[in-house]
């Protein structure tokens, strides 16, 4: 049902976008045609709005309206494990130096050579 709504408003959206576009697509004239076009407008969105805002269709089965069946969520509050950290591990100074190398093409390039 909804899916037939909502094709229907669709189609009015588009039907209006056309209907104003047609009222106010007119050869090069003097004057303007500004009034139809925003008079289309107000009432194709008057008639929109009218259908977006109607209350849904109720299906009635064996006399009793069908109404949506809510649940209760089947899931608990969240557990949050603490976060586990050590104490910082600080290792020996590392000394580190800029070096030239060249690969087997002979090109050259410059890599960071750190030893302990």
């Amino acid at each position: 049902m909804i899916i037939v709504r909502r094709m229907a408003a669709f189609g009015l959206i588009a039907l209006t976008l056309t209907g104003t576009t047609l009222a106010t697509a007119s050869q090069a004239e003097a004057h303007t045609s500004f009034g139809a076009g925003l008079a289309t407008g107000l009432i194709g969105g008057a008639l929109v709005g009218g259908a977006l805002a109607a209350p849904p269709a109720r299906t009635v089965v064996y006399g009793a309206p069908i109404s949506p069946v809510y649940a209760e969520p089947v899931y608990g509050q969240p557990v949050y494990a603490a976060p586990v950290y050590g104490a910082p591990v600080y290792g020996p100074p590392v000394h580190c130096h800029t070096a030239w190398h060249e690969n087997h093409y002979g090109e050259v390039y410059k890599v960071r050579a750190c030893g302990i």
